[in-house]
């Protein structure tokens, strides 16, 4: 089943303007709207009306409460970080699987992700669509070089590409400025600042069509200068991914 259907008017610009026009989700997590398409009228303006003729990116406030943001940095240290031998990315990265993605915490934030983007697959909650999460630590110098989260190959495989990455902030900027850590748009010019609890949404294709990389959502996380750095990636592909996961066919 796919995330996006035309026929059904689920396509990536519908599941962004209600992140941005629903009363309920600007009540509860107070929207920032960095960039959109200039044909989508919404009820957020974007911020500064620098970027009113771009892809999505929005920033949704207290999206996690700071107890869920302990607990996943608590089960990522008992999954055990890795560095990637990689100059493009020297972070240390965990992933939340085998006992990480069963915990409670771990499934309602899963749940919570595929309901905000209306996600649905096999009939259940739409949480199949979601790779499991990526836990990520940048300590004092450490980056991730510009990249882009969609990945050419998934195109050959059922679950298809990487459409939508949501961004958990797990904790804050440091308090006294020239922390780092920054989420660079590097074609939009523009940096998002670390803030706990809050998620980052945008999407990795074209609205058009869901099988191409949208080019103006490169990106990179800046040198941390001080302190340590959390977050988690939440990459929702555009089928079903768990099952074809577990046979090794994604």
């Amino acid at each position: 089943v796919s995330a996006l259907d035309d026929n059904d008017n689920k396509t990536l610009n519908t599941m962004f303007a209600r992140l941005v026009n629903n009363q309920d989700i600007i009540s509860k997590h107070k929207p920032i709207l960095f960039s959109k398409p200039k044909s989508i009228d919404t009820v957020i303006p974007v911020s500064g009306n620098k970027h009113d003729d771009g892809p999505w990116v929005v920033l949704l406030q207290d999206f996690l409460s700071f107890e869920e943001c302990d607990t996943l940095i608590e089960l990522a240290n008992e999954q055990g970080y890795h560095q990637e031998d990689d100059e493009e990315r020297t972070s240390y990265n965990a992933w939340c699987d085998v006992g990480c993605d069963e915990h409670d915490t771990t499934r309602n934030i899963m749940t919570r992700i595929a309901q905000l983007l209306h996600l649905s697959s096999n009939g259940d909650g739409g949480e199949d669509h979601i790779e499991h999460l990526q836990i990520v630590r940048y300590q004092e110098g450490q980056y991730y070089a510009e990249h882009h989260d969609f990945v050419d190959t998934d195109v050959l495989v059922p679950p298809g590409p990487r459409i939508v990455t949501v961004f958990l902030y797990l904790n804050h900027h440091d308090d006294n400025g020239g922390g780092g850590g920054e989420m660079r748009f590097t074609e939009l010019g523009m940096d998002v600042v670390p803030k706990k609890g809050a998620a980052l949404v945008w999407p990795n294709v074209l609205n058009e069509n869901p099988m191409a990389r949208d080019e103006r959502t490169m990106l990179m996380t800046t040198p941390v200068r001080k302190g340590t750095e959390y977050g988690a990636y939440a990459w929702i592909h555009l089928r079903d991914y768990r099952g074809p996961a577990a046979t090794g066919c994604a």
